[in-house]
């Protein structure tokens, strides 16, 4: 009786608002977004939500859930209605390793000042940062089915992922595309072969294990895969920010444990060798074009030093910790700045940045990521062939 009360008086936004907020650890804000809730509260109201959440499960009806989400004032995604896209839908920011949500504030700020987002609507989840690939994103997906996010419309979902988040994000949307076509095996036995390649780098190799455990967790989906594919389901936009999507500097080397997290830079270090078969063909990444992917990377480039692993080499297209290369999936040659699209996917330069300057807004930084964000609404990328970096991109669309 109970849970049924709480839901229909709540409504399922309301208890999705609750515990999203309770599982992301982002509770109440201030001046520039940073949100904290006791653990003694957590665990306290945690017993009394989970009975809520089932009693929403077994109650509520499915056929109202997107309707009370979308058209009740005053709820999630209805706030700030007509104040521009970035308003609508739920915005989910991911750190990377050895990071924290709070690097996210700044731009939190902006989206909030400068795009009418509402605070409700922007959620940041503390993930472990010691985990490699394949946990990370169970840990990801367990989270957004913790937070109630499953009770959402498909496709309202937009992820903002730095570094190796971005690596996580791309990783839950291939596995779920190939589980959903029941092409798991595949991908995981075409994996595995290039895993005994790794272990010529040392013996057996941090990196071999890590690449392993990718195959391992892509077998472990492939026994279950609803979960992983519903979660997929509810992105419909990701925007990469300095992504480690194709290895990092040193992630061999870390691996060992020698500079920083090590089962997460084996990770990385795997990344360099099999993202062909990750990231590749792009269209399985964008769901056949159903999904809106936005891949902002940058560098230091001659004005602009980031000193950090990547400066022994040398190369002014990096930003400290990832090369252009490791960044971008449709590479051409160092400190290219052009835009570059295939189908639903888009490459563009984001600006002379180091990797972390965004979580402190130096030299305006994170602005400069929110404003670029917003010129890319999932409605404006539909170009088929690759953009060209003579052409330029407009807020409407693409144009030459």
């Amino acid at each position: 009786m109970l849970c049924q009360v709480l839901s229909e008086t709540l409504g399922p936004s309301s208890i999705y608002k609750i515990l999203a907020k309770l599982t992301s650890r982002r509770a109440i804000a201030n001046d520039i977004g940073r949100r904290t809730l006791s653990a003694v509260s957590r665990g306290a109201l945690s017993i009394l939500l989970s009975l809520v959440m089932v009693g929403i499960v077994v109650l509520a009806p499915q056929e109202s859930i997107s309707s009370v989400i979308v058209a009740s004032s005053g709820n999630l995604i209805a706030d700030f209605a007509g104040s521009g896209w970035m308003s609508q839908g739920t915005w989910v920011f991911l750190h990377g390793m050895n990071s924290h949500p709070s690097v996210w504030d700044w731009v939190e700020s902006f989206m909030r000042s400068d795009e009418g987002v509402p605070l409700d609507n922007m959620l940041a989840p503390q993930l472990p940062n010691y985990e490699p690939l394949g946990d990370w994103t169970n840990n990801l997906v367990t989270w957004m089915n913790q937070s109630g996010m499953m009770f959402l419309p498909d496709g309202s979902v937009r992820v903002v992922a730095h570094s190796f988040g971005a690596a996580v994000t791309l990783f839950l949307l291939r596995t779920a595309y190939a589980l959903q076509h029941g092409n798991a095996a595949e991908l995981a036995s075409a994996i595995s072969s290039k895993c005994t390649d790794l272990a010529s780098l040392r013996g057996r190799s941090p990196a071999e294990v890590a690449c392993y455990e990718i195959v391992a967790e892509i077998q472990k989906q492939a026994q279950n895969p609803s979960l992983w594919i519903e979660a997929a389901n509810k992105i419909g936009a990701v925007y990469l920010y300095h992504g480690a999507i194709r290895g990092g500097c040193c992630a061999c080397t870390d691996a060992w444990g020698l500079i920083r997290t090590p089962q997460t830079a084996a990770s990385v270090c795997v990344l360099g060798q099999v993202n062909s078969l990750l990231w590749y063909p792009i269209s399985d990444l964008t769901w056949d074009g159903s999904k809106t992917i936005v891949n902002i990377y940058g560098f230091a480039g001659d004005n602009h030093h980031c000193s950090g692993l990547c400066s022994s080499t040398g190369n002014i297209a990096q930003d400290k910790e990832v090369t252009e290369e490791d960044q971008r999936l449709l590479f051409t040659k160092d400190g290219d700045t052009g835009t570059a699209v295939s189908g639903s996917y888009i490459e563009v330069f984001g600006g002379y940045y180091c990797h972390s300057d965004f979580s402190n807004n130096t030299n305006g930084s994170a602005e400069a990521m929110v404003h670029t964000i917003a010129v890319y609404p999932s409605s404006t990328i539909s170009a088929t062939q690759p953009v060209t970096s003579s052409q330029s991109v407009t807020a409407a669309g693409f144009s030459s």
